[in-house]
């Protein structure tokens, strides 16, 4: 009896330790996936050393991407990275630029060779893996027939990037400067500037869920004279974009041109700052099938025909939402089928008509003077004093979050939302009553 019991026992000890042996070699491979890899334009290409080191990086990004492996990282010192083909990441990869240490966007630049008189003809940057990011990079002259001149985003995350200077060129290209499609796709923290698409989205296109989050649309040109839509970005199928400025954007076509700055299928826009973009219709944002949300925007100097906020559709919330000192009028209501809650605008037209308050909804404030602190200096933050401080309409959203400088969305003070982009920060001492 005792002795099967020492047999039975002495089995058992082997087979968990056989167990926990098979855990620590599972383990062993998980710790030793991860390994940096280096990219630099004075490598010695060390392909039998897998990259791993400064004196032996490739020169060439696409190399050390196709050597790595999972949760990888490839390190890719300054420098000026031409291209014959697009670089593809279908791999869960962290791509970073790096100097000194240091993230360097402005001298680490992925360039798609798209000069007058070459014949390539290709996008920098096609991302297609749900956990990979890419991080601190120039990404210019890229060049696409259709979608995506400078990126393409079908899955993954482009972080603190500028760019600028790509091209989506056919009569029906979205996205000259980045096309991102589908609930794994975000771009966040990014500048995105002077690039050209000849139909929709010129800065960016947004389709199936994708994000956009801290960044910078300017000067961003949709060019078909034909028509054209969003000159900063176009979002449709439900996407989403907070905490943006969207600044002198364009979009040619005489009647046929929408969107100067925003281009709504349908999506989200919340805390944004939408300035000096031009369209016929819809200088700052037109919106053309329904059920669309904006929430705490300020649309300010817009031009064009029909200027501001241009609804041609139904079903739209537009809340906590400023409109003023737009070229006509600050809101046009197309089919007089919209409502709007705690907005300041100025000139609001249902059709062709004028429209007096009380405008359709609750909360509304109408005036040619919102309180910023400065208009002559661009500068639309409230100031004390302004009609829109505290008379908006606090949202579930909204906790935890941000405005567009980085405030509480909702002070502390006063528990109260204000109306735009901006929260007003009050000054002086305060001291609670007891």
């Amino acid at each position: 009896m005792n002795t099967k019991t020492n047999r039975s026992q002495a089995a058992e000890v082997r087979r968990i330790g056989l167990a926990f042996a098979g855990l620590l070699w599972l383990g062993a491979i998980v710790t030793q996936a991860a390994t940096t890899r280096y990219v630099a334009l004075g490598g010695t290409n060390d392909s039998a050393g897998g990259y791993t080191s400064w004196s032996g990086a490739a020169t060439n990004i696409q190399l050390a991407v196709n050597a790595a492996t999972n949760d990888d990282t490839v390190l890719v010192s300054n420098g000026v990275y031409m291209l014959t083909n697009q670089l593809s990441i279908a791999t869960n990869l962290t791509i970073r630029s790096y100097k000194n240490g240091a993230v360097d966007r402005d001298g680490t630049i992925i360039n798609g060779n798209n000069f007058a008189g070459k014949p390539v003809t290709n996008r920098c940057l096609y991302l297609n893996y749900t956990g990979t990011l890419v991080e601190g990079f120039t990404i210019t002259n890229g060049y696409m027939w259709d979608h995506g001149g400078g990126v393409y985003v079908n899955a993954g995350t482009l972080r603190n990037c500028l760019v600028t200077g790509n091209t989506a060129a056919s009569n029906n290209a979205f996205g000259g400067g980045i096309y991102a499609k589908g609930s794994g796709s975000l771009i966040t923290n990014c500048d995105i500037t002077g690039n050209s698409v000849n139909y929709g989205g010129a800065g960016v296109y947004l389709t199936t869920s994708a994000q956009l989050w801290n960044s910078r649309l300017s000067y961003n040109y949709a060019t078909n004279t034909a028509g054209s839509r969003g000159g900063g970005v176009y979002l449709a199928s439900g996407t989403f974009m907070q905490n943006c400025i969207v600044i002198s954007n364009t979009t040619v076509g005489g009647g046929n041109s929408f969107g100067g700055g925003i281009f709504f299928e349908t999506g989200t826009a919340k805390n944004c700052l939408v300035i000096g973009n031009s369209a016929y219709c819809g200088g700052g944002l037109y919106a053309w099938f329904n059920n669309s949300t904006i929430d705490n925007c300020t649309f300010v100097s817009n031009r064009g025909g029909r200027t501001g906020i241009d609804l041609n559709s139904s079903g739209h919330t537009i809340r906590n939402t400023i409109a003023c000192y737009n070229l006509g009028s600050d809101v046009i209501d197309m089919l007089s089928a919209n409502y709007y809650t705690n907005c300041c605008f100025d000139i609001v037209t249902y059709g062709t008509t004028r429209v007096y308050p009380p405008w359709r909804g609750s909360g509304n404030i109408e005036t040619n003077n919102p309180g910023f602190a400065s208009l002559a200096g661009q500068n639309y933050r409230l100031a004390k004093g302004s009609p829109c401080i505290n008379r908006g309409l606090n949202q579930a959203w909204m906790t935890g979050v941000s405005d567009l400088d980085g405030r509480q969305r909702v002070d502390g003070f006063s528990k109260q939302v204000d109306i735009g982009a901006y929260e007003f920060l009050p000054t002086g001492t305060m001291f609670l009553g007891r």
